[in-house]
């Protein structure tokens, strides 16, 4: 990649970077006193995925298992294996929230999911060969759909991961192109999606399918879609 390049994809990170600030202004200038919520006084679930975060590092480093824990029903022992835990959060959050505390680590990980939405939405387009300007338009717009500020609103992490939407778009086309190492880390992104939250699994299923046979069939979609057409006749 050239320097011309690099300086460009640093510039549309930027871009989105401040527009993800820009949407969190109000508790990024107040991080000692605000927190995300819909309107005064309402509990949102804040506290909730704090003590996710609290528990993950708790288990992690007390040598117990994250998925099972007796600090929600004392003394019993309770499964968090469809708990919105929100794992995937968790390294951002381990990393903040010695250095800046509590709030601005989760401030961090609502940053970062907006800005990793519209710079998801952004390479996509553009690996669909979509124009600059038209891709930054469809990353800015993705990034601030109502589903991103709701969330945000209610401090729901888990649903500040739209950004895999179009990244497993993005690797599963890759993928049919051809390369094991796009297969590998199509697999990785999976894995990482449902570390998020399990609803993601129904949300990208009506999408790969059908956009994955369509790309199977596209001439530049080769070699293994072609392969995998004939294969299946």
């Amino acid at each position: 990649m050239t320097q011309r390049r690099w300086i460009k994809v640093a510039l549309v990170i930027a871009c989105f970077g401040v527009l993800a600030a820009l949407a969190l202004r109000d508790v990024l200038l107040n991080l000692d006193t605000h927190l995300p919520t819909e309107a005064a006084g309402v509990v949102t679930d804040y506290y909730h995925f704090h003590w996710n975060y609290w528990w993950v590092r708790h288990a992690l480093t007390h040598g117990l298992d994250v998925y099972y824990t007796t600090y929600v029903f004392a003394p019993f022992e309770s499964s968090l294996a469809l708990h919105t835990l929100a794992p995937a959060w968790f390294p951002l959050w381990a990393l903040v929230e010695p250095l800046a505390g509590h709030v601005a680590a989760f401030t961090a990980i609502l940053w970062a999911g907006y800005a990793l939405t519209g710079i998801a939405m952004y390479a996509l387009l553009r690996d669909l060969r979509v124009a600059g300007g038209l891709a930054l338009a469809g990353g800015i717009v993705f990034m601030h759909m109502p589903q991103m500020r709701g969330s945000m609103e209610w401090s729901i992490v888990s649903l500040m991961g739209w950004f895999w939407l179009p990244v497993i778009l993005l690797i599963w086309r890759r993928a049919l192109i051809g390369g094991v190492v796009w297969a590998i880390l199509l697999g990785v992104a999976l894995w990482g999606m449902l570390l998020t939250d399990l609803q993601y699994a129904i949300m990208i299923a009506p999408l790969v399918v059908p956009v994955g046979v369509w790309w199977m069939i596209r001439p530049h979609h080769q070699p293994y879609g072609r392969v995998i057409i004939k294969r299946i006749g």
